[in-house]
């Protein structure tokens, strides 16, 4: 059969696994698409980026917050070489919120800091950005940076 459309077959039925709250077997089925989707594209592409981040989203559920951020960096950097800023910022934000949830004030804040200014060049509406960024510089000790998003 077509390649192709096994790698849609398999990342559906994995987005339905995750869904049922199967998450060992839509973690499974996620790696199989992406070994395949890596095969088909070289590695960097679009789709590539997207298992990569259902995978994140996967740890993320699991609170396996450590596993959450290789993969959502991996996206990121696949992201780089064959998504739009549109694709890249919600990315980041992930990583952002990622590392606020660790504890990792400074990371979240650098993560954090992209996802504004992505946001902001694209027009797209910041959300509880600045109060993430408010408490990461709280967290910090730098109480004038969250003053200044405050």
């Amino acid at each position: 059969g077509d390649k192709n459309m096994l790698c849609i077959t398999l990342t559906n039925l994995g987005i339905v696994s995750y869904k049922a709250y199967k998450l060992e077997e839509a973690r499974t089925i996620f790696h199989k698409a992406l070994n395949l989707q890596t095969i088909l594209s070289g590695g960097n592409s679009l789709e590539v980026a997207k298992i990569q981040s259902l995978i994140g989203k996967v740890f993320l559920k699991e609170k396996n917050y450590c596993e959450a951020l290789s993969y959502y960096r991996q996206a990121y950097e696949t992201e780089k070489f064959a998504a739009t800023d549109y694709a890249i910022v919600c990315t980041v934000e992930k990583i952002g919120n990622l590392h606020f949830k660790m504890k990792d004030n400074s990371l979240a804040i650098i993560y954090l800091e992209k996802a504004l200014a992505l946001k902001r060049k694209l027009k797209i509406e910041v959300g509880n950005l600045l109060s993430l960024l408010c408490t990461a510089f709280i967290n910090s000790g730098d109480l004038e940076k969250a003053f200044f998003f405050a």
